[in-house]
């Protein structure tokens, strides 16, 4: 029976003592102020800094998690916190490699080896990401290479070799060359080899030299986009042809047969390099047509319309050869 009492006396004091303890130490707690990362001391443990870097990283901001792993970088093996650091660490490194990996498929790789080379030696992952700048630059180089070729193939227009190099950078193993690059450069291969083949139905019809055939090839070659290669080779010939319409009007001029010379100079566009001159071939085949009934109302309206040749026009002599002839015919 006393061994029983005294049972109970202390089990009731250890109780005081375990209650009392448990009061004391919400006690404490409550008195503790909450952490204040703005104002954090330099003598602040590494706890706490750890703390607040977690919290500063949340926000999203890639300059403050670059800053917290150089932070975690100066950590060394034996720091207590080593073990949470390089979780934390591998974590963030993690998330700079996925953004690392959205600016290769977008097409930036400077931008992507920025952003892979902040990760720090003491990651987890530094050494997967120096592979993987290794391999990046690697595989770029490849694929650059070949779309260099495959241009330098359709301004030759060499289709079977854009072709087959072409199939070669749709299995690169980034995604940007794969897909964005490859569509852009079969795309431009099917441009060039349409331009291509519209150039040669307008040499086709440009071989006649008769100005219908002639307006046709012009309406063809202009119809051809400004961006592809074959744009340079079709204004050459739109310029050989334009020189052909207007040796075919100074012909119909001299014969006298001035509706034809004036239909023939009108086929040349207004975007025409030689568009300047077919307007003045008109001009004086209008004013040579008014002036054959040699009426002297008639000679003096071509007179006034000859006037409106320049003097740097290639026409000019000619034009004032035959207002010299006009105007002694009026004084005659």
């Amino acid at each position: 029976m006393g061994n029983a009492r005294w049972l109970s006396f202390w089990l009731m004091v250890l109780c005081l003592l375990l209650g009392a303890g448990f009061v004391s130490t919400k006690w404490l707690f409550h008195r503790l102020p909450p952490l204040n990362c703005e104002e954090l001391l330099p003598m602040a443990a590494d706890s706490e800094r750890l703390f607040c870097w977690q919290q500063t990283v949340e926000s999203g901001s890639l300059e403050d998690m670059v800053a917290a792993m150089n932070f975690l970088n100066t950590w060394q093996p034996h720091h207590p916190l080593y073990s949470e650091g390089q979780r934390l660490l591998r974590q963030w490194s993690e998330s700079v490699l996925s953004l690392a990996q959205n600016e290769l498929q977008a097409g930036d790789l400077t931008a992507a080896l920025a952003l892979i080379n902040v990760i720090p030696v003491r990651s987890p992952l530094y050494p997967e990401a120096q592979v993987q700048i290794a391999t990046w630059q690697q595989d770029w180089q490849k694929a650059d290479t070949l779309a260099q070729n495959i241009e330098t193939a359709i301004a030759n227009q060499d289709w079977p070799t854009a072709q087959t190099t072409a199939e070669r950078l749709s299995e690169s193993s980034l995604e940007y060359w794969r897909n964005q690059r490859y569509h852009a450069l079969t795309t431009l291969l099917r441009d060039e080899q349409a331009a291509a083949t519209t150039l040669t139905e307008a040499e086709q019809l440009a071989a006649s030299r008769h100005p219908q055939d002639l307006a046709q090839a012009l309406n063809l070659v202009r119809s051809i986009p400004a961006a592809t290669h074959v744009k340079t080779l079709a204004k050459a010939k739109q310029n050989q042809w334009s020189r052909t319409l207007l040796e075919i009007t100074a012909q119909r001029l001299e014969q006298e047969d001035y509706e034809g010379a004036i239909a023939t100079a009108r086929v040349i566009p207004q975007d025409d390099t030689y568009y300047p001159e077919a307007q003045d071939w008109i001009t004086l085949s209008q004013a040579s047509e008014t002036a054959q009934t040699e009426d002297m109302g008639a000679l003096l309206d071509a007179l006034d319309v000859v006037q409106k040749i320049q003097p740097q026009s290639p026409l000019f002599p000619q034009a004032k050869m035959r207002a010299e002839l006009w105007q002694a015919q009026i004084q005659g």
